[in-house]
């Protein structure tokens, strides 16, 4: 770790000021990850997500079990679950996996609790979760304002992962072309959604 801050950038050196993002370093660091290129808190958790989500073990079920769960998170409001939407033994299996690996976590119950109550790790996993499950397909742009047309609550609600979201459709499109596209769309719903429309810069998460 020591050898990443000595080399670190001056925007890497500041993103890892902050314990949180420091701890993701770490496990990226901890499985043989170059950190060196991140730049922003979207890189990191992208790359920690790809580490501990999608190229894990079952990836595609871990994806499943996380989508599950934020469904319910969504539409309960809240930033917990319960194992019992999980019906197979297999994706309860998947659930302990996440939560050995720092995704998840469980909250404390009673021992008597016919469930286990879960959430993320950290508030800014779920931010990030909800970013890219939530709120439509990440590879269209456009689908976020689909997503707020559908339940106007989620501007509300979700507020934290629409900066996410919105730093992903800047990232993604060199041209910009589809990011202004969604900029315009979310500023004509401005008054239906009670949402700042989007500023005249590239979209980075604070640190």
């Amino acid at each position: 770790m020591e050898k990443v801050f000595n080399q670190a950038s001056r925007r890497l050196a500041g993103l890892l000021a902050n314990p949180f993002n420091l701890n993701l370093a770490g496990e990226l660091i901890s499985a043989d990850k170059d950190v060196s290129q991140i730049r922003t808190r979207l890189d990191l958790l992208t790359r920690f997500w790809q580490l501990r989500v999608i190229d894990a073990p079952d990836g595609r079920m871990r994806q499943r079990v996380i989508q599950t769960l934020v469904g319910s998170m969504v539409a309960a409001r809240s930033q917990q679950a319960t194992d019992s939407q999980l019906s197979e033994s297999a994706l309860l299996t998947i659930l302990d996996d996440l939560l050995h690996g720092g995704v998840l976590r469980e909250s404390p119950t009673s021992r008597w609790a016919a469930s286990r109550p879960v959430g993320f790790a950290h508030p800014v996993l779920f931010d990030y979760a909800t970013a890219i499950i939530a709120l439509g397909d990440t590879r269209a742009p456009d689908s976020v304002a689909d997503s707020l047309d559908a339940d106007p609550d989620l501007a509300m609600v979700l507020r934290p992962s629409l900066d996410y979201r919105l730093a992903i459709a800047w990232h993604d499109d060199p041209s910009r072309t589809s990011y202004w596209r969604l900029a315009l769309r979310l500023a004509a719903q401005h008054s239906a959604t009670c949402w700042p429309p989007p500023r005249p810069r590239p979209w980075q998460p604070t640190s």
